[in-house]
């Protein structure tokens, strides 16, 4: 008996496929893609985890990182003393920065220090090692980004407050820090020596205390953790360990590489769908063989063995050279990715990644080639007299539903594994199968809009190019699932990053502020506002800020709530110092929901009514007439809940989860907040550095810079995601390159009667363009209606914006994609359009 193992099937298959080897190389290209993509991303995955642990104490830069809003106690101090911990310190605080030689303005992050800062891990500069610097005095460092653009040299001056301090470096990398976080605030470290003379640190300020802890080399950082724990939550002082780093940054990888593990499993699953058309093509191609096969005495099974070992062995080399290439593209991840990444990845290959992609390969290469080669075992011998003799295949064969439950399961089974989560590759399949469905269902409408539309005044190429989507065998809905997923993939992305920028461009509309001014003291209202207005600038608004902390909730304490096991309020609810005003109304961004806006209040008159808004009253598990102890500064106020608001925070004007009536606050120490309208970066500017010269503890907020940097931010997110979507773009080209070429036969008779009748290879070629023109065009339109379907889901539900679409870029895609689809078929067509009908036919039939 013959199996798949015998001699004569293995001679048998490596004769047939000696004249269609080109085709067989084709439908290896359609796994090569998805097979690359997946040892890419698991490889990268792997090194980045190990980079991870093995940098995990560069990341936090110390054993054990205490901070606070306030200075860190006498007692902490003390104990550290006492477990003879050797002690770095930083003081951080927003302010603006000057620089003198340009005249240029920047609200930064600054930083003062002292000690041996960093413990571990290496503080990137420009020239080196200038960080020993700021052990002195005079001296600051510059994230690099910001002294090119505001033009400044090393040895130029900088004026932080009252103080001018010289530039003494570059700052090129911070442990534990991604080059993104410079775009949001450039970051500017001093000399703990040199905060004082810059005067900003005043009683009130918004400012955040750190202390980074180096143990001695016999203390454990668990015993250490264990006494200190019960210190720092009395007096509400965050701790931070090498391993709980660790496993915070781990949770962002895992996020990272979750995203970049679906573009894997997208990528391989239009590779499987692409293996599915390519082998049902070639099959259909060699159904005179296996019927001249069966005539000379061998079996369905024997004939289908045949095939199996040919789609074997062109799927082990795609497997193999997808692998390699896999390897080779990983080298690109850690630049494509690096200003996102707080650790440097280095180049390395996990025999795990590589295993798991080859595995999967050969899986799904036997998976879906089976499924359509089971039509092999029916052809009859009777089909080497009568090409119709197949026509008619059984409703319901059990092997090929076996295939396909068996291939879904494997599908669903390689989600789970690719996103590490049960749940996630659930929802992973479940999205791709709806997807999938909806494609599907696009993709036959066109094809019967395609029959019912009417083409009697359309010129016959034009007729038969569209005729030529609802043909028999056609390839209409596998290629407009394999593009129509990679379209929806990147022109989801483009909506998404289009309404995201919108959000933020809204608010700097014509009319609307957009120069915020911040912790103006009360003393110096009147002279910021002169300054505004000697610059022809208008103020929209002076709103008091006072800063405060909850103390209880209906009677229990902020320390009994965090504690308890049970609570469901958020920590950072709990513990963040909220900055709050009073007022006696609501304004334009604010909507009432429940009760009334109380104006004014006298403490004599007993528990003070609060607006509070909506979300962090639900944060809070609050409600009317609830009672909320809060810490003013130190002074306990006992209010209860009088009202809830909606905000609209994206309006550029000063908005507070707590709003007081007018009255109680009204001696508080406080600062205020000033709004304002430029019209043009230079007045922006004039204004800044007017401000900074004569009040340097004044910050401004620019809504120009912010636009811009969510921009450029949103940019570079965009740049990896566009990145990534190309393995599902390039697989789906090879999906539509193969089904082109494999598919050829199936018009090559149409095209040789047309050109036997008389049409020209012009005409020819023209029938051949407009179909794929018409197919590139419905492809796209399928995946750009899925695209807006998604984008508009998340914009509405996820992000909580307005939506749009870009529709330059959607046109800009549709036109791309409708000519990569004719440069593929016009390349392809070449051969047969060029050469005589006789020899086409000796060549092909």
């Amino acid at each position: 008996m013959k199996t798949i193992f015998d001699p004569f099937i293995w001679k048998t298959a490596w004769r047939d496929s000696r004249s269609e080897r080109k085709k067989l190389l084709l439908f290896a290209s359609a796994i090569i893609m998805g097979v690359a993509a997946l040892v890419s991303v698991n490889s990268f995955g792997d090194n980045l985890s190990k980079e991870v642990d093995n940098q995990a104490k560069s990341l936090l830069g110390a054993d054990i990182v205490l901070e606070s809003r306030k200075p860190i106690s006498t007692r902490i101090d003390s104990l550290a003393d006492s477990l003879q911990v050797t002690r770095a310190s930083e003081i951080s605080f927003t302010s603006m920065v000057l620089f003198p030689t340009s005249g240029g303005t920047r609200l930064s992050q600054v930083r003062a220090i002292s000690g041996d800062y960093p413990f571990y891990g290496e503080f990137e500069t420009k020239p080196a090692n200038a960080l020993s610097a700021l052990k002195g005095e005079g001296f600051a460092l510059v994230d690099e980004a910001m002294l090119i653009q505001y033009g400044v040299n090393i040895g130029d001056s900088i004026r932080i407050g009252a103080s001018t301090l010289i530039v003494n470096a570059a700052i090129l990398g911070i442990p534990g820090e991604s080059a993104a976080a410079s775009l949001v605030g450039p970051r500017v470290y001093i000399s703990m020596k040199d905060l004082d003379q810059t005067r900003l640190l005043q009683p009130g300020s918004i400012a955040q205390w750190k202390s980074y802890w180096l143990l001695p080399p016999s203390t454990s950082t668990q015993d250490v953790v264990g006494i200190l724990r019960p210190v720092t939550r009395s007096e509400q002082v965050s701790l931070d360990t090498v391993e709980e780093r660790r496993q915070g940054v781990n949770a962002i990888v895992a996020n990272v590489t979750r995203f970049l593990n679906i573009i894997g499993y997208l990528a391989l699953l239009l590779g499987a769908l692409g293996i599915a058309s390519s082998i049902h093509v070639y099959s259909r191609r060699k159904v005179h063989t296996v019927a001249i096969l069966r005539c000379l005495g061998l079996r369905a099974n024997q004939a289908v063995s045949v095939f199996l070992i040919q789609t074997l062995f062109f799927g082990f080399l795609g497997t193999k050279i997808g692998v390699g290439l896999g390897v080779m593209i990983q080298i690109l991840f850690p630049v494509v990715m690096k200003d996102f990444l707080p650790v440097e990845v280095n180049f390395g290959v996990s025999l795990d990644a590589i295993i798991q992609g080859f595995t999967t390969g050969l899986i799904v290469t036997v998976l879906f080639s089976l499924l359509p080669l089971m039509g092999v075992r029916i052809v009859s011998p009777l089909a080497v007299l009568r090409s119709d003799a197949n026509e008619q295949s059984p409703r319901k064969d059990p092997a090929i539903i076996s295939l396909v439950v068996l291939g879904v399961i494997t599908l669903i089974f390689f989600a789970i594994v690719q996103t590490g989560n049960i749940l996630y590759g659930l929802v992973l399949s479940a999205s791709v199968a709806l997807s999938t469905i909806v494609l599907a269902f696009l993709s036959w409408g066109i094809i019967r809009l395609a029959k019912k539309v009417d083409t009697e005044s359309w010129s016959y190429l034009m007729r038969q190019g569209l005729a030529n989507l609802h043909r028999p065998k056609n390839q209409t809905i596998v290629l407009i699932l394999s593009l129509g997923l990679g379209t929806t993939l990147i022109m989801t992305q483009l909506i998404i990053q289009h309404n995201l920028l919108k959000q933020v461009e809204v608010v700097g509309a014509e009319g609307q502020p957009n120069l915020i001014l911040f912790d103006v003291q009360a003393d110096q209202i009147d002279g910021v506002k002169r300054i505004i207005r000697e610059q022809e600038l208008p103020v929209f608004f002076e709103v008091p800020v006072v800063t405060m902390r909850l103390n209880k909730i209906n009677g229990r304490s902020v320390e009994a709530i965090v504690q308890d096991s049970t609570n469901t309020i958020p920590r950072w609810a709990l513990n963040r110092e909220y900055r709050s005003t009073y007022r006696s109304e609501i304004v334009g961004t604010e909507t009432l929901l429940e009760g009334t806006m109380t104006a004014e209040w006298s403490l004599v008159d007993g528990a003070i009514p609060i607006s509070l808004e909506e979300d962090i009253a639900k944060d809070l598990g609050v409600s009317l007439g609830d009672s909320i102890t809060i810490d003013v500064q130190g002074v306990l106020m006992e209010t209860r809940v009088g009202s809830i608001r909606k905000v609209d925070w994206q309006r550029v004007q000063p908005n507070f989860f707590i709003v007081f009536p007018d009255g109680p606050l009204n001696e508080a120490p406080q600062f205020f907040v000033l709004v304002s309208r430029t019209e043009n970066r230079q007045a922006s500017a004039a204004v800044q550095r007017s401000i900074v010269e004569n009040y340097p503890n004044v910050s401004a907020v620019d809504l120009e810079l912010i636009l811009t940097t969510a921009k450029s931010i949103l940019d570079k997110a965009a740049f990896v995601i566009r990145f990534m979507a190309l393995f599902s773009i390039g697989t789906g080209l090879i999906v539509l390159a193969g089904s082109v070429i494999v598919s050829k036969f199936q018009r090559i008779r149409e095209n040789v009667l047309l050109r036997t009748i008389g049409a020209s290879k012009k005409q020819v070629l023209g029938i051949l363009l407009a179909e794929y023109s018409f197919l590139a065009f419905f492809a796209a339109l399928a995946g750009l209606v899925l695209a807006i379907v998604v984008g508009w889901v998340m914009s509405i539900f996820v992000f909580d914006g307005p939506f749009s679409i870009p529709v330059v870029s959607f046109v800009l895609g549709w036109v791309g994609l409708t000519l990569l689809t004719l440069v593929i078929a016009f390349t392809n067509s070449r051969g047969t359009l060029n050469k005589p009908p006789l020899e086409v036919l000796r060549n092909e039939i």
